[in-house]
């Protein structure tokens, strides 16, 4: 099912037993659906919140969210802007993951040794998304998450998407 801001995904029959979370993962990634959160795959949610996260760790609640930060580099370059991180410093950021940009920052220092990020995984949509979704390529917030619920399963495409799942799938529509 899809609209102009979202689309459902689950199994193809959803009697069927719901596929694990990182086979179907790693399908969707490999068939170019979805991207992998990495580098500038990233989806700009979980950059805006990681950034919202270390302001409040670098104490730093009235620096506000730049319009420029969309990636990893607007991340660096706006803890730079707000003395958090010296102007000289470096990252790989290409095919850096969330997780490996939040252990670059704990091990130089520029985050506390408590600091934690629980943001849920989310992707970027791909090729194979676009070609499926009438939701405009620039739309900012395009966003895909996944979440295990027991016997079911659901995985979103878009901002502000209510749940669908397998059982929901024999419910009538009006």
């Amino acid at each position: 099912m899809s609209s102009l801001r979202f689309m459902h995904i689950f199994p193809a029959d959803p009697r069927q037993p719901k596929p694990d979370w990182p086979s179907l993962r790693a399908d969707l990634i490999r068939r170019g659906f979805m991207l992998e959160p990495r580098g500038n795959a990233i989806p700009f949610h979980t950059v805006w919140s990681l950034w919202y996260r270390i302001a409040q760790d670098r104490h730093l609640p009235d620096f506000p969210y730049p319009d420029k930060a969309k990636d990893l580099v607007g991340v660096v370059r706006t803890l730079q802007v707000a003395g958090v991180i010296d102007s000289n410093v470096r990252f790989e950021l290409d095919q850096m993951s969330m997780p490996d940009f939040i252990a670059a920052l704990r091990d130089r220092g520029f985050v506390s040794p408590e600091f934690t990020f629980d943001h849920p995984e989310e992707f970027k949509p791909g090729p194979l998304y676009d070609a499926l979704s009438e939701e405009p390529s620039e739309f900012l917030q395009r966003t895909i998450s996944y979440s295990d619920h027991g016997e079911k399963i659901m995985v979103f495409c878009g901002e502000n998407t209510p749940p669908f799942t397998a059982d929901s799938w024999h419910r009538p529509r009006f």
